[in-house]
């Protein structure tokens, strides 16, 4: 399920609470804020590029949503571009309160509308991730198996408290640097859900034989694999191995969580460098591949894109040049 990778099903797992019952998936050993390097400093990690236009600099980086602790920590090369910018850009600011109580609206939409064959599924994955039976009233179905998915993804030392977007939101708000959401809780549910957030029986069905099959995991360790090893070749041929593609209304649900969003993002970004203010943009990692990938809708605008590749603690730079 694609959308464990959203930054809104990570504030979802938020309501979840951490699992401390024997047999339940182990919540995290240190919170965020109390990380420090497992073997000497950082090393960098994801996917970062650096944009110019109207004489100045601005950054964007691919994230990832869920993390091991040891790849928590921004590197040395992420850190200082951060620190560079006057402003961090994310898909949603989960810190503000405004965001989360809209979003704790917009989730509730067609909470317990599932027939009994389908809540009964749905009882046997909260039973195995240990969340109570309550949520089946409490989120939309879609927004509940994602949940699900999250806190499961902690057996495999996997967690939503360590992933790049709360690391660098931390380091932004240690630093007293304003963070702005490039979209609103609204725009993104709509994204998630569809229009009016309408059930998809088909979609449900099959998230939860995924889940059943554990093939949602799967594909969330190849995707940190490659985030981690800033494998750019592997994210670009997503397509190919998420087992999210495979029909005409999986494509068209991808390209609406992905693709579609792309463009607005890119506007955001462009409108905050514009007025003279320095930005390292992060989001998803998916977001930043092929000809609507931000890096292309950016270079179209009439950017200086260059990619900075991670090696050795250095960074070495490799660019393309701007459309004019």
């Amino acid at each position: 399920m694609y959308r464990t990778c959203l930054l809104a099903v990570v504030w979802l797992s938020l309501l979840a609470g951490p699992a401390r019952a024997a047999g339940c998936p182990a919540a995290p050993e240190e919170a965020a804020s109390q990380l420090t390097p497992v073997q000497g400093e950082p090393r960098d990690r994801g996917l970062l590029w650096r944009i110019s236009a109207a004489g100045h600099t601005s950054w964007l980086y691919g994230t990832i949503h869920v993390n091991r602790q040891e790849w928590a920590l921004p590197g040395p090369t992420t850190k200082a571009a951060l620190r560079s910018s006057k402003v961090l850009a994310l898909e949603m600011d989960l810190g503000d309160p405004s965001i989360q109580q809209r979003f704790a609206k917009l989730i509730s939409r067609h909470a317990g509308e599932l027939s009994p064959a389908l809540a009964s599924r749905v009882s046997a994955q909260l039973a195995r991730v240990c969340l109570p039976e309550a949520f089946v009233d409490r989120m939309h179905p879609t927004m509940l198996l994602s949940t699900i998915e999250l806190i499961g993804l902690r057996n495999d030392g996997l967690y939503f408290e360590y992933g790049a977007d709360q690391m660098l939101a931390e380091q932004a708000r240690s630093e007293r640097k304003p963070i702005v959401s490039l979209e609103t809780p609204e725009v993104q549910a709509d994204a998630m859900l569809g229009p009016d957030a309408v059930i998809d029986i088909d979609e449900i069905t099959e998230s939860l034989q995924a889940l059943e099959e554990h093939r949602s995991e799967a594909v969330t360790r190849t995707l940190l694999t490659a985030w981690a090893a800033s494998d750019l070749p592997t994210l670009e041929s997503y397509a190919t191995w998420c087992d999210c593609m495979t029909t005409s209304k999986e494509i068209a649900a991808t390209r609406r969580l992905i693709d579609d969003r792309n463009p607005a993002f890119a506007d955001v970004i462009d409108a905050l460098h514009r007025k003279g203010r320095s930005v390292f943009a992060a989001v998803g990692a998916l977001h930043m591949i092929g000809a609507i990938g931000l890096p292309e809708l950016l270079r179209q605008r009439g950017y200086r894109v260059e990619r900075v590749a991670f090696a050795s603690g250095a960074a070495v730079i490799r660019a393309a040049p701007a459309v004019r």
